[in-house]
């Protein structure tokens, strides 16, 4: 065996086994160990942002659970002393009410006297011995009507405000001066203008107190915040704040201040606690974070923005017949439209989209958008069917069949025209096996992919009833390679002619495989050597030779006529149509509703809203109309539009063709001894590992290539485009600046 023999059958062998479940596992883990790995961090800087800010939020959230915890406990405190002192007030109240000021010791009753003060021996003695026989007054006192005050001690100066007092009224007086304590004032029920009068001092009312109650202190306030009394310990600190509670039936309100020292002891036994939810609670902030910060490096999210963005768009590659060459079909393969890079090609996403299950909203947005470009192919070459490649996992998604069915409704492509490529990545089940049976009884044909590499063909030629056999590429690249013939090849064209199986043969570059195939009996021949896949509307280029038909051509030059005609309506119609819509507080200036603009048309073009929907969707199909995300296609809803104007009418994918030579070259230059070496990149708070500036690899292109800086930042770009290069997070494009990294593909 040859070494280009023994080459291709080493290709071939890891082809095979790369498509092994197990190794597909592996591989993915690999694939997020290099994720994790080339993802960006958070810079210490950062972090240690994070962590003051969590400890700051932290902080506050401690304070703020102590203030509420402190408040509870006093309050519950207080309503205790309130209990309490309401108790002794309702006492002093009886006692005050069975005080007889005006009888004296002999039990004969005073003579009011308004001009003499009333204070004889007798009241002086009845005064005494209440006072005596009292636990919480400390002195029983008299006033007569003249504001004289009477004790056991004689007449006294008044210690305290005196006021006017109704019968019946209960009044609590500050004490004043030396004498600290309130004044309890009652007005008597026998005499006119004679007042009760008990004087209390703070420390006979704090010995009713709550143990805890009396060691928080608690100050008396009337109901204009006069200060009555302090009961309790006095606070030295400056008090932070302050608990009030109104003492019921009484003209009372007690008040508590909290002051730094019950902070301090209300904090001091939580405060592991709280540090601990602080180193605890930042690093789980710091590890969200640069989960979040791998994730949008990862392939999956770029995958699904691309697909959110409808950034994946269909190529076609010609099928033609062995004989004639004549064009038989096509198949629609699908390419990422990516903002920067360009067309990528499919080796880079599918079997990641498999693996993840985005293959599946994938494959259905490509057939949509395959079906609107290549209307007018369909039209023009009648003759042409269409070839889509379907996974397993595709055909187990419930209404799969129905939703082919909704796709290709026959305007202008059917079922009938539609090949159904299943390829076998993973293994066919009987769910699969009824899907495919439904598919091919309405209509569809069925063909297999890639025959021989997968696991279950032999299974599906058996149990199914299959239109076309496919070969794989890797069978006919040993025809030039052994001189005594292709076993494994033969075999299988032998096998498909016993069961009458139509065949194609992929991977068609030479002149010498095309002969062989058709010699040995192969229908259609798919490759390089006829076709590179192009966009649809190169396609339509590539077919010009080969339009015959006449009714095809007038047809398609009658729908073109429309859609233009459509356009003009549009354009003069745009004033009216265009509006500024809001839409989830965000403004959108200048847009077209899709439901109005659906109205528009039924009412202008006296048309059904299914044919003005199908003319919205190729208006869109063909850049003439898009949706404001590039989100979504032309639907009956209320979503927004805007019309593009007409210098951006004629633009298409390019594909970009590079001499596979250079970027060889560019690579070896910047990954060789005189070249750079990835290490780490920091840009604001973010840090990167194993990337390069974008400044690093002009500055390494002119030294070790001699290019200019011109053509340096020109073969940068051109390193992205094939992907030889990548942005840190795939959406910007080259740039000869410092801020902007960048990784070398492994």
């Amino acid at each position: 065996m040859n070494l280009s023999s023994w080459l291709a059958a080493t290709r071939h062998r890891a082809h095979t086994l790369s498509r092994h479940p197990l190794l597909a596992l592996w591989s993915a883990g690999s694939e997020s160990g290099e994720g994790r790995r080339l993802a960006p961090r958070l810079r210490p800087l950062a972090c240690a942002g994070i962590g003051l800010s969590v400890g700051l939020l932290v902080a506050l959230s401690a304070f703020g659970t102590v203030q509420w915890q402190l408040r509870q406990d006093q309050h519950a405190l207080l309503q205790a002393a309130q209990s309490a002192l309401a108790q002794a007030f309702q006492e002093v109240s009886a006692e005050l009410a069975q005080l007889d000021p005006q009888s004296n010791a002999q039990g004969q009753p005073n003579i009011d006297r308004a001009s003499e003060p009333s204070c004889d021996i007798g009241l002086r003695e009845h005064l005494a011995r209440a006072s005596i026989q009292s636990l919480l007054v400390r002195e029983f006192m008299s006033q007569d009507q003249g504001g004289h005050p009477c004790s056991a001690f004689g007449l006294i100066s008044p210690f305290w405000s005196t006021g006017e007092l109704t019968k019946g009224q209960v009044q609590i007086l500050p004490a004043e001066k030396l004498r600290a304590g309130i004044v309890m004032a009652q007005a008597d029920h026998t005499a006119r203008g004679t007042t009760r009068l008990a004087y209390i001092e703070p420390r006979q009312l704090t010995d009713r107190l709550p143990a805890q109650a009396h060691a928080m202190g608690i100050r008396m306030l009337d109901l204009q915040g006069m200060l009555l009394a302090s009961l309790g310990e006095t606070r030295t600190s400056q008090p932070t704040q302050s608990v009030a509670l109104q003492l019921n039936d009484w003209p009372v309100t007690l008040e508590t201040r909290i002051g730094k020292e019950a902070w301090l002891q209300t904090l001091k036994p939580q405060a592991l606690g709280w540090i601990g939810a602080w180193a605890l609670i930042s690093g789980l902030v710091v590890r969200r974070v640069n989960l979040r910060l791998r994730a949008q490096a990862s392939r999956a999210v770029k995958l699904q923005r691309a697909l959110r963005k409808r950034r994946f768009a269909p190529v076609v590659q010609p099928i033609v017949d062995a004989q004639s060459g004549a064009c038989l079909g096509v198949e629609v393969l699908m390419r990422w439209k990516h903002p920067q890079r360009g067309l990528v090609p499919p080796a880079e996403f599918i079997d990641y989209a498999e693996r993840s299950g985005l293959i599946v909203p994938m494959s259905d947005l490509l057939m949509r958008q395959a079906h609107h470009q290549l209307a007018q192919v369909a039209i023009a070459h009648p003759h042409l069917y269409f070839s889509f490649n379907v996974t397993p996992a595709q055909l187990r998604t419930p209404g799969f069949a129905q939703t082919l069915l909704e796709i290709f409704d026959g305007q202008p492509i059917g079922p009938q025209r539609v090949v159904i490529e299943l390829t076998e990545r993973d293994l066919v089940d009987d769910q699969v096996r009824d899907e495919l049976t439904r598919i091919r009884a309405l209509g569809f044909r069925i063909a297999i992919d890639d025959f021989g590499t997968g696991q279950s063909s032999l299974a599906l030629l058996q149990d199914l009833s299959i239109d076309l056999l496919k070969i794989d590429r890797a069978f006919v690249m040993t025809i030039s390679e052994n001189p005594h013939g292709q076993p494994v090849l033969d075999a299988i064209i032998q096998m498909a002619q016993r069961l009458h199986l139509k065949m194609i043969g992929e991977g068609i570059e030479t002149e010498q495989q095309q002969t062989y195939l058709h010699a040995a009996g192969v229908q259609a021949l798919q490759g390089y050597r006829f076709s590179r896949p192009l966009p649809p509307s190169d396609f339509e280029v590539w077919l010009e030779p080969g339009v015959s038909d006449r009714r095809s051509a007038s047809a398609l030059a009658r729908e073109q006529a429309q859609l233009v005609e459509v356009m003009h309506q549009l354009d003069a119609a745009r004033a009216s149509l265009q509006k500024h819509q809001w839409y989830r507080f965000r403004r959108y200036t200048q847009v077209m509703v899709g439901s109005q603009l659906i109205d528009w048309m039924v009412r202008e073009r006296a048309c059904t809203r299914a044919h003005a929907l199908r003319l919205g969707q190729q208006l869109v199909a063909r850049g003439w109309l898009a949706h404001v995300a590039s989100e979504h296609d032309f639907e009956d809803a209320f979503l927004f539009y805007r019309l593009i104007p007409l210098s951006a009418m004629s633009e298409t994918m390019q594909s970009h063709r590079i001499n596979p030579a250079h970027p060889a070259q560019w690579l070896g230059w910047l990954q060789g001894p005189h070249g750079i070496r990835p290490g780490i990149c920091n840009k604001g708070l973010l840090q990167y590992r194993d990337a390069v500036s974008g400044r690093s690899i002009v500055k390494a292109l002119m030294r070790t290539g001699a290019m200019s800086q011109a053509d340096a930042v020109a073969a940068g770009i051109h390193l992205m485009r094939t992907g030889h290069l990548r942005h840190v997070f795939d959406e910007q494009g080259f740039m000869d600046s410092a801020s902007e990294h960048y990784h070398f593909a492994r």
